[in-house]
């Protein structure tokens, strides 16, 4: 609601500052960030304001024009809350201000110079960082509070570790906000001027917290996470082409910053460097990854933080939530290798692993002989945290994982080093499996990489997160005999809902075996010492581990060869070296039948066809039942059955009273009908009816 009191703050860039006042709400001592050192909360840190509509106040600026501006005391080198600045330029979309004082104090030669630079930002502002974050983040306000179109750039004195900020009280009207400037401006350090380098990164920094004032706070009343906010601001320059080059760029400085510290919260904001690394990397990681278009997406709704990242990912029709991507992402800093998988490398080729991979494990741990290993450890919700564990010699290793709290939530993987080659494999947390057993450590597999993901908290972070821990055992056992082992699966891909059969092969299966499918106990049919079935139990998205444990009391385990699917409704996808494109809904696929049909749906196109293999199509079941938007007319009622000539059967029967418990009896699902456009039910030609009897 309009009228809800939200407190003012400030947030500033590692150099740049970003003052991002009134609607996102940080605790008490995470008002100032700046990106690098913090200097704790504002000295006159006002304590709430309104929002509401206000008249607009109109400025008219020429050069030579000398303002009182309203300042930060925590930025202004002098510590002051107000300075006197002069319009140097005028540009199509900016007004250059620089803090007198400051001018007069440099020489005549100097002073030429230092206008010859701001010149050069002037232009770059004008023709490069205002037309494409526009374009990419969405509009600004315009004309804004001072019904002027031109944002207003005060160049001042900062202090040395402040590249720039912005402050939300200049979009207030001084009725409410006192120490508003009422404009739409952002302040960026004089003494940078100079560094054209650097101080185009500051600028593009700032101006994106102006653009998400007025897509967030001002067109839909909505609050942001700061890390969010500033993970958005960080990913600007490369919008801008700015980090093309590694060497010497904004990206290279955060990214070695990263690996200072690796195991940094993505979402608790402390301000200091670690806090800008981790989220320029993810939104590097997400962007090229997922879309750029999550960031613009996620700005431009009104839910904030990791509600309007997901929100944003079903938009695009990916099945990745956040909580997913957190877990790839963090591998990806890791092995940085798509040879384990597409999601578990980064694809800006500056971040190649040889510029960027995390190196050091958190925790390292080297296991022989019977003992095992029991420890307590910790880690922060959305952290980074590489456990490594060796030794083995060609043992199998029992790992097991038990959250001290029962109730806290984690998205945990191990990875398996084969030769630098990783295999990764994903815990199925959400049915609790806690146990993974791995052949052959320090042997075919040279170490373990534990990785755990806590995502208990969702929203609402703060400076001071709690630490979540949990207990790690890690153990050797004899490896299974050899003629006891798992060789295929029957399917191999499976839609997540289960209720398939599985048929597995492999040798030395015992009556009286039981089965674990992702920790979650499966009755097994055995059949004979080389195939037993089961039916798949309902899973999450990812290989699935299968547990085997012979009357014997010798176990194994294989975690490659059954794999869970889901697409989202809408989803197309293609058989690789197929032609043929299908639909997805749910767990039922619907043949395109001719590329047409793709051009009744803006949102469709070949563009976004999937090349799956042949087994993820097999996995869903086979529909080509449509029907239009229901209406009150009965004629929408009618479900069609579409041939792959591109004809229409009405699907009716001799006795209408029964015909949906007839269809129902002759393999029908109402699950498989597609809703379709009116544009493309009348593609169809109409063919004879399928009259059920």
């Amino acid at each position: 609601m309009l009228n809800i009191l939200k407190r003012r703050k400030i947030l500033s860039l590692l150099f740049p500052l970003i003052v991002c006042g009134f609607f996102v709400i940080y605790p008490p001592s995470a008002n100032a960030t700046v990106l690098g050192d913090f200097y704790g909360t504002p000295l006159d840190f006002a304590p709430k304001y309104s929002f509401s509509n206000v008249l607009p106040v109109t400025w008219g600026a020429a050069v030579g024009d000398t303002v009182n501006f309203n300042v930060d005391r925590s930025y202004d080198a002098a510590g002051r809350t107000q300075l006197t600045a002069t319009l140097k330029i005028v540009g199509a979309h900016s007004y250059f201000y620089v803090e007198d004082a400051y001018f007069s104090s440099l020489s005549a030669g100097d002073q030429s110079s230092f206008l010859a630079s701001l010149q050069t930002l002037a232009n770059e502002f004008d023709n490069v960082i205002y037309p494409k974050e526009i374009e990419f983040f969405g509009t600004m306000w315009e004309p804004g509070i001072d019904n002027d179109s031109h944002i207003t750039i005060l160049v001042s004195k900062l202090i040395d570790t402040a590249g720039g900020y912005f402050r939300t009280d200049d979009e207030y009207p001084r009725t409410q906000v006192p120490s508003s400037n009422e404009r739409e401006m952002v302040f960026i350090n004089a003494t940078q001027i100079f560094n054209f380098t650097k101080v185009r990164n500051f600028l593009a920094h700032e101006f994106q917290h102006l653009i998400t004032f007025y897509q967030k706070d001002k067109l839909r009343n909505a609050d942001d996470e700061v890390w969010l906010n500033e993970a958005r601001s960080e990913y600007a320059p490369t919008i801008l082409g700015y980090n093309n080059t590694w060497s010497g760029s904004y990206l290279q400085s955060r990214a070695l910053a990263f690996l200072a510290k690796p195991t940094d919260s993505l979402t608790e904001w402390t301000n200091q460097t670690a806090d800008y690394a981790a989220v320029i990397l993810f939104a590097h990681y997400l962007a090229d990854q997922y879309s750029p278009s999550i960031l613009s997406r996620s700005l431009q709704r009104v839910e904030g933080g990791i509600a309007s990242i997901n929100a944003a990912l079903v938009e695009l029709n990916q099945t990745d939530t956040f909580s997913d991507i957190v877990l790839n992402w963090q591998i990806a800093n890791y092995i940085n290798s798509t040879q384990a998988g597409e999601r578990y490398g980064y694809k800006n080729i500056n971040l190649n692993a040889t510029n960027f991979k995390v190196t050091a494990p958190t925790n390292s741990y080297s296991l022989t002989g019977s003992a095992s290993v029991n420890v307590g450890l910790g880690t922060k919700d959305w952290a980074g945290s590489w456990i490594n564990i060796s030794g083995g010699g060609s043992k199998t290793l029992k790992l097991g994982f038990t959250p001290a709290n029962s109730s806290d939530t984690y998205k945990n993987a191990v990875l398996l080093n084969k030769n630098n080659i990783y295999e990764v494999r994903k815990l199925n947390t959400a049915q609790e499996q806690k146990e993974v057993l791995v052949d052959g450590l320090g042997g075919a597999v040279a170490n373990v990489i534990f990785v755990p993901i806590g995502q208990v908290k969702t929203t609402n972070f703060t400076d001071n997160e709690p630490s979540r821990t949990y207990n790690l055992s890690m153990s050797l056992i004899d490896p299974a005999a050899a003629a006891f082992s798992v060789s295929s699966v029957s399917p191999k891909v499976i839609y997540i809902d289960g209720g398939q059969t599985i048929t597995v092969n492999g040798s030395g299966f015992k009556s009286g075996l039981t089965l674990k499918v992702n920790g979650t106990l499966v009755s097994a049919v055995f059949v004979n010492s080389s195939t037993f079935t089961f039916a798949a139990p309902k899973s999450i998205i990812g290989n699935a581990c299968l547990d085997i444990t012979n009357s014997d009391g010798a176990i194994i385990q294989n975690c490659t060869l059954l794999k869970y699917i889901s697409y989202s409704d809408g989803t197309l996808i293609r058989a690789v070296d197929d032609t043929k494109v299908w639909i997805i809904k749910g767990s039922w696929r619907r043949h395109i039948v001719n590329p047409t049909v793709l051009t009744f749906y803006p949102h469709l196109g070949f563009s976004s066809v999937r090349d799956v293999e042949q087994a993820e199509v097999d996995a869903f079941k086979l529909s080509a039942w449509t029907r239009v938007e229901l209406t009150q007319d009965p004629v929408t009622w009618r479900v069609y059955e579409i041939n792959g000539d591109a004809t229409r059967h009405w699907i009716t029967c001799a006795d209408p009273d029964n015909c949906a418990s007839t269809w129902l009896a002759r393999g029908g699902n109402p699950d498989g009908i597609y809703t379709i456009n009116e544009q493309e039910m009348n593609y169809y030609t109409e063919g004879a009816r399928v009259f059920l009897q």
